[in-house]
């Protein structure tokens, strides 16, 4: 029945889980019971996570294809065609006519996923994708030389190697007379791929700040994103073939600038893109540390380009606050609450969310300090990404030793050197991990609303733990899309209060354990495919608790 059942394993999962749990609090259960328990608990977790009685429901992938032509050919028809018979993947194709190419374009005008544009002669194709990015509708970008024909599984098999390795740029060796052998991008300024090979991520195209101003701006753009540290992979197949004779001449000029450090781009070689308005609302909840608060606030109302609101929830901290708060509320851009209980940062935040005034609304713990550019930014990367969700890197500072990450309750926590810099990353087809930096996360309103907000574990101290990867995972399995930034943003501050430090929520807890074991059950469901991601959230649930306080 547990491995049938679609109800079952879960109600026996939770009801183990929370009696095991209130025997931590108060011991009742006899060691035979207990290992009762824990028996019924490992089976109904074997239930939820069987492989063998999953239905996964595979996504089909949509990507956008740039082709440029500057006259209409045999060939250039050839090419068109190997695009739209594309197997297992959606193409979106944007045929650029640099020249005369629309008389053949127009023969195609009709499908439902094709569009025509005309830009100036000797347009690059990358330089039409920088022009276009506004114009583009998926994820993807992936480019297609005028005189080459894809492999009818090329764009497929490109989405499968960046979805298994994480990476941001994928490029295949073609068949063609004078064509160099495919290699990977090194510190030499030299052209490694053929530029018709090449799919990416769109995100990663806006965070680079596109293309720059150069003559071989294909060369350029691969050897700064390898100077940059992004993932690039090369398939030993090779999935296009050049149909005429392309012997790719190797660039003179190599551009004057070092590998990247940390979180420091180097987007000022590049074009970039338009600036847009930026509005967006801040939920700063706080449970004590005041001086924490203030370095935090400060930042916020310093940052550059961007209209914020900034929702300041005293989340019932142990000392009288109303002074605090009411020095605070005197700021035009500043709204505050009170909860009648500590409720936690994630339930704050979802209870703020019927306040919001913006259309986007940014994650800020109370004791972290946002640099100047974060919110400009990020709403910049999300609205040319077309993204749902943005987040980056942080810089870590003050304490030099943190408890070893575990979701195993530990009766000793072992303290490890932290990091100094942590970052986000594209998530990795089959891996279940925490793959954005929640302290920098930027949602779109409507993105947030409609997935019913972060969850509700049943309990104030696992409600510290997991919520963030949970309502990851609910936003990765149901389609939205990431922008996934290489900037330092942030600085996180590490001390023994926060939430994965803390003895009773942090690492090495047995609420982060439960908590854990919550995610993995849930984890199941989600990978089964076709759940309302809506009723996983817990928006409202906890609304009653929170109180706006008067503006100054």
């Amino acid at each position: 029945m547990l491995q049938t059942h679609p109800v079952f394993p879960s109600l026996l999962l939770l009801l183990c889980e929370k009696t095991l749990s209130d025997a931590e609090a108060s011991p009742k259960l006899s060691e035979r019971e207990r290992l009762r328990l824990d028996g019924l608990l490992n089976s109904a977790e074997a239930a939820l996570t069987n492989q063998g009685n999953r239905t996964i429901v595979e996504r089909l992938p949509s990507c956008d294809v740039v082709l440029c032509a500057d006259r209409p050919s045999k060939l250039l028809r050839q090419s068109i065609e190997s695009l739209l018979d594309q197997s297992d993947v959606v193409p979106f194709l944007h045929l650029v006519d640099t020249g005369t190419a629309s008389e053949l374009f127009q023969e195609f005008n009709q499908r439902w996923n094709v569009r025509i544009y005309q830009l100036p002669s000797g347009t690059s194709v990358l330089s039409a994708v920088h022009s276009l990015i506004g114009d583009l509708t998926s994820s993807l970008i992936a480019v297609q030389a005028a005189n080459g024909v894809s492999d009818p599984k090329r764009l497929c098999k490109a989405i499968r190697r960046l979805e298994s390795s994480g990476a941001e740029f994928f490029a295949s060796h073609c068949i063609g007379s004078g064509l160099p052998m495919a290699a990977m991008p090194d510190d030499s300024y030299r052209r490694v791929v053929h530029p018709g090979t090449l799919v990416f991520r769109r995100c990663s195209f806006v965070d680079m700040g596109g293309v720059a101003d150069v003559p071989d701006d294909d060369i350029e753009f691969l050897y700064r994103a390898n100077r940059e540290g992004r993932g690039i992979v090369i398939s030993d197949e090779a999935l296009v073939e050049i149909l005429d004779d392309d012997v790719l001449a190797v660039a003179s000029a190599c551009p004057f600038y070092a590998a990247a450090e940390k979180g420091n781009l180097l987007r000022s070689f590049a074009r970039d893109f338009p600036s847009v308005p930026v509005a967006c609302d801040v939920v700063l909840p706080f449970y004590g540390h005041l001086e924490y608060v203030t370095e935090s606030l400060e930042a916020l109302l310093q940052q550059r380009d961007c209209d914020a609101v900034i929702h300041l929830i005293d989340d019932a901290s142990p000392q009288d606050t109303s002074e605090f708060l009411n020095i605070w509320s005197r700021h035009p851009r500043i709204r505050t609450y009170r909860n009648l209980q500590n409720i936690g940062q994630f339930q704050s935040f979802n209870n703020i969310c019927r306040y919001f005034e913006t259309p986007f609304c940014v994650v800020q713990d109370a004791d972290d300090i946002s640099l100047p550019h974060r919110l400009h930014r990020a709403v910049q990367v999300l609205h040319y990404s077309g993204a749902d969700v943005y987040g980056a890197k942080v810089e870590l500072f003050g304490d030099e030793t943190v408890v070893r990450p575990t979701m195993k309750g530990l009766e000793s926590r072992e303290k490890v050197t932290r990091a100094s810099v942590r970052g986000s990353f594209f998530p990795i087809r089959g891996r279940h991990s925490y793959f954005l930096e929640n302290p920098t996360a930027v949602f779109r309103v409507s993105t947030f609303q409609a997935l019913g907000g972060f969850a509700d574990f049943g309990d104030r101290l696992m409600n510290r733990a997991s919520l963030d990867s949970e309502f990851q995972q609910r936003l990765l399995h149901h389609g939205v899309r990431f922008a996934v930034s290489r900037e330092i943003v942030l600085r996180y501050r590490v001390h023994q209060s926060s939430a994965t430090q803390d003895q009773n929520s942090g690492w090495g807890t047995m609420a982060r354990t439960n908590a854990g074991r919550n995610l993995d059950a849930r984890q199941a469901i989600f990978e089964r495919g076709g759940f309302d991601p809506k009723s996983f959230g817990a928006l409202g649930r906890y609304q009653n608790m929170t109180i706006r306080l008067p503006d100054g």
